[in-house]
């Protein structure tokens, strides 16, 4: 099938957003399927309007957004971290403007989180992936047809040399910066109390260029503390235990739940200094996730579309993304070059 593919996260230097991006790739590519335009995080947010039938309209006004979504047989939104608290509507504009269209319509590796609106075109899609039981839980509470399928992540390729040096250290992560006044706090304590912990942020400007490497850096690691999604991903393909920490919405907690493990979600300094014991001795739980999630390979993210024939392979796909990505690059901006906010600032030298 020829796919139109919105809130496409490459753009985006965070070692998630290149990995599901990457996986996406793959998996549509070893399907048969042809991504003929892809938009990127924050390309369509000109039709992020709060009145539902304008935001279509708007879309449809477009003669040349028009042309493209009737160029292609289905219309996908990547609803990672963004379908929301109110956030994605430009999303759900899309999408309703692809049903009106004619177009399949689906969403897939999504969060789904205190949603309110956009009940018809959400019913009418043609499938609906949520990565956590949380979002789950969410979308059958408003009647819809959804189903659980992990994050996308886990069909990414890692196959790069490690880039620094992390044996035995306690790798600690950055995290959302919605929650710099709890999470933030305690991590930046961490870092600075915890002899061993270095820093290793998700979101780096070097991770548009070496995020492959970090599966093989983490392998090394002594133990993980994350408050990042994909971080928690991160450590499980990587085979360390770790201490998790809460995002901007329960989608960690929601993977905890959907995978019925007894691991601590902490957000004061005591809690992860205690959780650190925890993982040490409570390795069968870490393990329970790994068997959950392996459970679910190969990911059936887009088995929906069922096979195609319109790409011949998964490098066919990943050199597509790369030539559709160019010049969209948020890497070298300076925001994304340490998180501020008296956050450490980017890499420490590690080795």
């Amino acid at each position: 099938m020829r796919v139109m593919l919105l809130n496409d996260t490459a753009s985006v230097p965070h070692i998630g957003c290149q990995a599901v991006s990457d996986a996406h790739a793959r998996l549509l590519g070893a399907a048969g399927h042809i991504v003929l335009k892809r938009y990127f995080l924050g390309e369509l947010r000109r039709f992020a309007i709060p009145d539902e039938e304008a935001a279509i309209q708007a879309v449809l006004r477009e003669e040349a957004l028009r042309s493209e979504i009737e160029a292609c047989d289905v219309v996908m939104v990547n609803g990672e971290g963004t379908l929301h608290h109110g956030a994605g509507t430009e999303c759900f504009a899309m999408l309703g403007a692809a049903q009106r269209l004619g177009r399949a319509t689906l969403i897939v590796n999504a969060v789904f989180e205190a949603h309110k609106g956009w009940q018809d075109v959400l019913s009418r899609l043609d499938d609906f992936c949520v990565r956590d039981a949380s979002s789950l839980e969410c979308a059958r509470q408003l009647g819809l047809r959804a189903r659980l399928q992990p994050d996308s992540i886990l069909a990414a390729q890692f196959d790069e040399p490690k880039f620094v040096d992390l044996r035995d250290q306690i790798v600690v992560t950055d995290w959302h910066p919605a929650r710099d006044d709890d999470v933030g706090a305690t991590l930046r304590t961490i870092l600075g109390a915890v002899e061993g912990a270095v820093y290793f942020p998700m979101l780096h400007g070097i991770h548009a260029h070496l995020w492959r490497g970090a599966l093989a850096a983490w392998s090394e690691a002594g133990c993980i503390i994350t408050a990042r999604h994909h971080g928690v991903y991160l450590a499980v393909a990587a085979g360390r235990p770790f201490v998790a920490l809460p995002s901007n919405t329960k989608k960690i907690e929601g993977l905890f739940q959907a995978a019925g493990v007894n691991i601590p979600l902490c957000i004061t300094t005591g809690e992860v200094e205690a959780a650190l014991g925890y993982a040490y001795e409570n390795i069968g739980e870490y393990e329970k996730l790994t068997a959950y999630l392996g459970s679910f390979l190969p990911l059936q993210t887009f088995s929906a579309l069922g096979p195609g024939a319109d790409a011949t392979s998964p490098q066919e796909e990943i050199g597509r993304l790369q030539d559709q990505l160019r010049g969209k690059t948020r890497s070298e901006a300076p925001s994304f070059w340490g998180l501020g906010n008296g956050s450490p600032a980017g890499l420490r030298p590690l080795g």
